[in-house]
């Protein structure tokens, strides 16, 4: 009792401030040093101009197109705090399919969000929830688009929301997997490799995602597998190129005149 104690007060020194980070790990477990790394690489955050291509729909029927993502802060505060602010940040993403053809435009703030569709000359503002996205565009998430943004930016943990595991199991194959807890009282489970990115992410009966990384440990591919009333879906989003933040565009979206504005209930 007295062992587990103590592994339990150094845990919650090693989420609870930077100073506390400094200090030296009580019990030497693999598993528990395994995850004050993934923590301490989750704080290494770079938002960049990301171009990738995206697949989604059902899994027999997905549809493709490529997208690009860039956010940026009200005002341009680039303090520490405002950089590891996820709902504060204004998301841009901007969907084309076939030969460049635009198949719309969408700005998140907050919790709210406005999709842009030139074809129809239509605009949509509203509550920025999945089930938004997926009426509209036929894509299931299984995050937030400020989590997705904050992931893919390399702060995984505080993105996910699971910073205090509940309990571990080693596996066969050398990743630990992890039991978090969720603020709406799910749970899931992260893999975590050798070096401590996180490979696999599920929520039991609900949906799974598989992780891949390029050469300097940023998420470069997401495959993922969600399950709804209509039956399994299919997400891959593959990073194919990333620019600095500087060099995006502007984040601001019109409705241009003569578009029908459509509000979205939440």
């Amino acid at each position: 009792m007295k062992r587990f104690f103590l592994l339990l007060c150094v845990m919650i020194l090693l989420l609870s401030g930077c100073a506390a980070k400094k200090a030296p790990l009580v019990v030497q477990d693999d598993a528990m040093t395994r995850w004050a790394r993934f923590l301490q690489r989750s704080e290494s955050v770079s938002y960049d101009l990301l171009s990738c291509s995206l697949r989604f729909g059902p899994v027999n029927k997905t549809n493709r197109v490529t997208c690009l993502i860039w956010s940026g802060l009200p005002g341009g505060d680039s303090s520490p705090a405002a950089m590891q602010d996820l709902e504060g940040r204004v998301v841009r993403v901007d969907l084309s399919a076939g030969l460049g053809t635009m198949v719309g435009r969408i700005l998140f703030s907050g919790d709210e969000m406005l999709l842009v569709v030139p074809q129809e000359k239509a605009a949509y503002f509203g509550a920025a929830s999945r089930e938004s996205l997926h009426r509209l565009l036929g894509v299931s998430l299984p995050l937030s688009i400020q989590q997705l943004n904050h992931f893919l930016a390399g702060g995984m943990a505080a993105a996910l929301d699971v910073l205090r595991p509940e309990g571990y199991e080693k596996r066969d194959d050398g990743r630990v997997s992890y039991t978090c807890s969720l603020p709406d009282s799910d749970y899931c489970e992260v893999e975590l490799d050798h070096d401590a990115l996180p490979v696999r992410l599920s929520v039991p009966g609900k949906w799974t995602m598989d992780i891949t990384y390029d050469d300097q440990g940023r998420p470069s591919r997401l495959s993922g597998r969600m399950h709804s009333v209509e039956g399994e879906q299919r997400l891959v989003l593959q990073v194919k190129e990333r620019q600095p933040e500087s060099s995006a565009p502007g984040l601001e979206l019109k409705i241009p005149a003569g578009f029908t504005v459509t509000p979205l209930i939440r």
